[in-house]
Order: structure tokens, then sequence, then C-alpha cells
């Protein structure tokens, strides 16, 4: 699996969304590993599901940019993960209000 783009759109699960988990849940990788949450998808809560859908499928995370391993093992897991969605969404929202030039 190759994701190293940021996705600014998906407000429905595109379609390359669709065959990543499919491939997830028939064990074809093991691993997934991106700079951080924002290549993963443009829509906060989307892009929750996906990590949360990737993980249930056995499917390890690994952000390289903080060297870590994303795991949602309770509550605080689960907060932390929305609490970077949110604020990616910020930065893309504030970097699509700096270059929009209608």
């Amino acid at each position: 699996m190759q994701r190293e783009t940021a996705c600014s759109t998906p407000s429905v699960a595109s379609e390359s969304d669709k065959a990543e988990l499919n491939a997830a849940e028939r064990h074809v990788f093991d691993a997934v590993v991106v700079r951080d949450e924002s290549r993963l998808g443009g829509d906060t809560n989307r892009t929750s599901l996906f990590i949360q859908d990737l993980l249930d499928a056995g499917v390890r995370l690994f952000y390289y940019f903080t060297d870590e391993e994303v795991t949602i093992d309770g509550a605080v897991d689960k907060l932390m993960i929305n609490v970077r969605n949110f604020a990616s969404s910020i930065g893309r929202r504030s970097v699509r209000g700096r270059t929009n030039t209608t």
C-alpha cells in the first residue's frame, strides 16, 4: 500500500480507501507507514474511522514524522486521534484560506 499525498476532499470513502480496507482485511499487508494522520484523509471523522478499521483488521500503523506506532488501547488514545485529526483539519483550512484566490 502506498499513500503519501495529503487527501483534501473525501466526504465519502474513496474507492482507494475501500480497496485498501478490503486488502487489509485479507491481510495483504500488515503495516502502514505515513508521515502523519493528514496523509490518511481529509475528513476528521472518516479519517478516525479509517484508522480504527485498519487497526481492527490487524494492520499496524506508524507515523514516521513522530516515530510512533498508533494504537487505540483506551479512551485517551481515541481522544488523541480525534484531537490530532482536528488539528490537521484546522491546518488545511488555514492553508486553503491563504491560497484561495476566489
